[in-house]
């Protein structure tokens, strides 16, 4: 079973241009975490206003939220939440 995104989570944003440092003792993290993100809004319960495209993570559920529509909201499949 998958476990759930926290507001601690690191997420890996990769195309073929970025090249990756191989881990090392002095580097064995790379990513970002969510509220750097600036496209993922940390949010304390399900949203309920957002327009198409916005990203919402509820910490009381551990849900990552998609704006579909204005006002119009799907969770993220479990495939989108890393093990």
């Amino acid at each position: 079973m998958a476990n759930s995104l926290s507001k601690d989570s690191l997420v890996v944003v990769h195309d073929s241009d970025v090249k990756l440092d191989t881990a090392s003792v002095n580097n064995t993290n790379q990513g970002a975490s969510l509220e750097d993100l600036s496209f993922v809004k940390i949010v304390s319960s399900a949203p309920t206003t957002g327009v198409a495209g916005q990203l919402f993570y509820n910490t009381a559920d551990n849900k990552l939220y998609i704006c579909v529509a204005e006002d119009d909201f799907e969770i993220a499949p479990a495939a989108f939440v890393a093990d």
